[in-house]
């Protein structure tokens, strides 16, 4: 037997190289070597147990898009169905027969683990119900349920607020294929939530590093940061302005970009505000200095003394040099272009309002000066 065996083996070349990788796996058998293509009758998700799809299908439940906002019509956002888009776990069922059994078994195992919260009765609950003895109750065999489990989970979902099980028609922001009350969603369902703009001037940010939809431009930095879960909501501007789309985002997600893009947050946001401050004074010198260039220019070519010809001249030749860096907050110049120059002096307080403008609007709202 053994010489029989021994006869049908072929000779191996030592030389000849193997082009067919080792089989190291008990899954690498259903790869093909050169294309990776997967054998349909041996495939991983019919390989997955039960326990595993299950608690895929669990992070399922709280279903979101989170481009409805942008998607929806207009005259879609005052209807509270779900009729725009069915929820994950049924259109996932209908895939193939495979995913429709497991997520039945999964939508019935949910029901029944939490059936105070779904107000959940199950057959045998059901049938012992209608027996008035325990004896025979106990002895009642089950009948069939012709409930869809699935398509109770999911109606439950809709019609209730997932986390106190109170009745209501509130979309949650944060996953918008489910109910939330506002109560429970402004306390513990979700996390901290920030709009776009909190987002964008609280930490620093561009609107391409929250938003994958939106296109950097070409001297944008940053590009290739992670994704993170977003939402956004369609809200009224008021009556005849139509609507606006705004994007909400978990805080959390948001510090951990500005991690990413800033490294120390706050000595970035210190180190920006400081420059803000440097910038705003820059720019108010520059004005000071331009209103006392045009004083000192309109007072020397009234006066005639001699005296006072030569002490203006000086100081408007201190003011044209561009290395004066002296003192530019001249009370009595500030004081006399309140009457004379109001044009340089509106852009001076839009920065740093005076006592005599905030002195003019009280009096313009104050009653008694009014009248």
């Amino acid at each position: 037997m053994a010489r029989r065996f021994a006869s049908k083996r072929r000779p191996v070349d030592e030389d000849v190289i193997r082009t067919e990788p080792a089989v190291k796996y008990k899954d690498d058998r259903h790869l093909d070597a050169l294309d990776g293509t997967v054998d349909a009758d041996k495939d991983f998700i019919s390989a997955l147990p039960t326990e595993t799809l299950h608690n895929v299908f669990s992070y399922l439940i709280l279903d979101h898009d989170a481009e409805r906002g942008v998607n929806i019509d207009a005259h879609e956002t005052k209807s509270y169905g779900f009729k725009d888009r069915p929820h994950v776990l049924l259109a996932l069922s209908t895939m193939s027969r495979h995913f429709r059994a497991n997520i039945e078994g999964f939508s019935c195992h949910h029901l029944t683990r939490y059936k105070e919260t779904y107000r959940f009765t199950t057959t045998t609950e059901a049938a012992k119900g209608h027996r008035r003895s325990p004896r025979l109750a106990a002895k009642v065999k089950p009948q069939h349920d012709l409930r869809i489990y699935r398509v109770e989970l999911v109606k439950h979902l809709q019609a209730y607020c997932f986390q106190c099980g109170v009745f209501c028609n509130h979309r949650a922001t944060m996953a918008n294929g489910v109910v939330c009350c506002r109560k429970c969603e402004e306390r513990d369902a979700f996390p901290a939530v920030m709009n776009l703009s909190e987002a964008l001037r609280e930490f620093d940010l561009r609107d391409y590093m929250l938003i994958k939809t939106r296109v950097p431009g070409p001297r944008a930095k940053h590009k290739n940061l992670p994704g993170i879960p977003y939402a956004t909501v369609r809200t009224g501007m008021g009556y005849g302005l139509g609507m606006c789309v705004s994007y909400k985002f978990y805080r959390k997600d948001v510090q951990m970009i500005a991690r990413l893009v800033h490294g120390d947050v706050g000595a970035h946001m210190l180190g920006k505000a400081m420059e803000q401050i440097a910038r705003k004074d820059e720019k108010l010198r520059r004005l000071h200095v331009e209103l006392k260039i045009r004083f000192h220019t309109d007072v020397l070519a009234k006066v005639k003394r001699e005296e006072s010809k030569e002490y203006h001249q000086t100081r408007l030749d201190e003011f044209q040099s561009p290395e004066w860096d002296g003192d530019w907050r001249w009370a009595i110049v500030n004081r006399v272009s309140y009457g004379q120059y109001v044009d340089i002096h509106a852009r001076i307080c839009k920065i740093d309002p005076c006592d005599d403008c905030e002195e003019e609007r009280w009096h313009r709202y104050c009653p008694c000066c009014r009248d």
